[in-house]
């Protein structure tokens, strides 16, 4: 039998092949199944740890508020702390005067006046409630106060509207004071309104006689 070299190269490779499939086949390693795992873990006796006791849990208690501080937390503005325990129990009346203050005093905020002075006029109508006592009731501008102003005359409290009336002007509006000359002479301001301060300082004036003669000085005289 005569055979080519091609021939031969072919039964040499598949002859290696064989050798290496036979070699992987031995040298291949043995698992063992998972139940003879169990039973070597089953077999290792290990002691059982012990029970781990809860740490102490030291709860302190806190008084909680009762209903009624709760209701009336807001009241602990500092003009209101020297309110008497008789007076921290408000009327239905006030109450509902109160909350349409602090809605005004809301409205005001937002430069909205004629609804802030229907909200004033309704809580005006409560004669016990002052509403410069609202809280940050003087950080308002000054059409917001005048709308209280306002709401104050509407209910007939002219005396009320009155004094807070002045409150507003000496606050805004306060007297020029006059000046001296170098004569001793009061110049007017430009308006040509004499304050009730001025019209003091002119009478005192009038009437003093001036210091004795031969004593320097002069006296300080007013020109109407």
């Amino acid at each position: 039998m005569i055979l080519s070299d091609v021939a031969i190269i072919d039964l040499r490779l598949q002859q290696r092949a064989l050798a290496a499939s036979l070699t992987a086949l031995i040298h291949w390693p043995r698992r063992r199944s998972n139940a003879a795992l169990a039973f070597d873990c089953a077999s290792i006796s290990s002691p059982s740890p012990a029970p781990i006791a809860p740490a102490p849990i030291e709860s302190e208690l806190i008084a909680s508020p009762t209903t009624e501080e709760l209701r009336f937390r807001w009241r602990r503005h500092p003009r209101l702390r020297a309110l008497t325990a008789e007076k921290a129990q408000l009327d239905p009346e006030e109450q509902q005067a109160r909350r349409a203050a602090v809605r005004g005093l809301m409205l005001a905020r937002e430069h909205d006046y004629a609804a802030a002075q229907t909200a004033f006029t309704e809580a005006a109508h409560c004669p016990e409630l002052d509403l410069t006592t609202i809280p940050t009731f003087w950080r308002l501008t000054r059409a917001g106060q005048d709308a209280a102003t306002q709401a104050y005359q509407e209910v007939g409290r002219d005396r009320d509207a009155l004094v807070l009336a002045t409150a507003l002007d000496s606050t805004f509006r306060p007297h020029p004071l006059p000046a001296l000359q170098a004569g001793g002479d009061l110049i007017m301001p430009d308006n040509g309104s004499i304050g009730p301060d001025l019209c003091a300082i002119e009478a005192i004036a009038e009437n003093d006689p001036g210091p004795p003669q031969g004593e320097p000085g002069t006296a300080v005289r007013g020109r109407a």
